[in-house]
């Protein structure tokens, strides 16, 4: 028998098994958890690589956790900039195709002489007022 369990003697005796309930059994595990009883610094001493492996690796999970988050929150503010920047391309895209297009028509109307220009000002409507019947 080990040195650090102690045995009742009601228990040890053979023959007379006694049930503990689940619910026992838990309140009693959870005790022993907290009052250093279940991992003791003996468990720690013996199997000190083994716990400093899992350390390392749960430090390493949480580390390749928070790049991810942060890369992903990169990864989708650059998307959203380049559909700014894309909105900005077509717009400027229009201008500059219209622009041409008004050159080479000007271009086309000097060639052929036909004293065409474009207007400073917009056009503007002229409304005509009938006076009325008598």
């Amino acid at each position: 028998m080990s040195k650090y369990m102690h045995t009742p003697p009601s228990a040890a005796a053979p023959g007379k098994a006694k049930s503990i309930s689940p619910l026992k059994r838990g309140v009693r595990a959870g005790k022993n958890v907290i009052h250093g009883r279940m991992i003791s610094l003996d468990f720690f001493s013996r199997h000190w690589i083994g716990v400093a492996i899992a350390v390392l690796l749960l430090v390493w999970y949480i580390t390749n956790k928070y790049e991810c988050r942060t890369s992903m929150e990169r990864v989708q503010s650059l998307e959203r900039r380049l559909e700014i920047v894309k909105g900005d391309y077509v717009n400027e895209h229009s201008t500059y195709m219209s622009r041409i297009r008004e050159g080479a028509m000007e271009e086309l109307a000097r060639k052929n002489k036909l004293n065409l220009r474009v207007q400073d000002e917009p056009p503007y409507k002229l409304h005509y007022q009938s006076s009325p019947s008598r």
